[in-house]
């Protein structure tokens, strides 16, 4: 079951969700290059951003050994979508700043969450 889902969930990231540094490329100075440039910063920089956050956030809810592996695949991959949305969502509110504010700004709303998170659970 699990690889199945691990599957699925790969292929929703690689293919289905945009690349979320495209917008910030296009209101540059790059503006026909702009899907290129995006591609490559994408998989050379913010793919790793992307991959490390998520587990950040995953990390939040699952814990390894205590629960199902698909449980932590589901989340990641919650978590994934999340930050490729928030990232994508704060290029195009902020394409007039350096992308290192960007990516600053994306970490503390990151972390905000993940404290949000750790919090509602001692709660529940």
């Amino acid at each position: 079951m699990y690889k199945i889902f691990f599957l699925i969930s790969t292929i929703i990231r690689e293919f289905y969700l945009p690349n979320p540094f495209e917008k910030y490329f296009q209101n540059n100075l790059w503006y026909f290059k702009a899907n290129s440039i995006a591609e490559i910063f994408n998989l050379v920089i913010g793919g790793t951003i992307l991959y490390y956050s998520s587990f950040f956030l995953a990390s939040s809810i699952y814990k390894k050994g205590e629960m199902s592996s698909i449980i932590g695949s589901i989340c990641y991959l919650i978590s994934f979508i999340f930050n490729n949305i928030l990232m994508e969502h704060l290029c195009s509110l902020f394409t007039n700043f350096k992308l290192e504010f960007i990516i600053l700004i994306y970490f503390i709303i990151d972390l905000i969450v993940f404290l949000g998170i750790i919090k509602l659970k001692r709660i529940i």
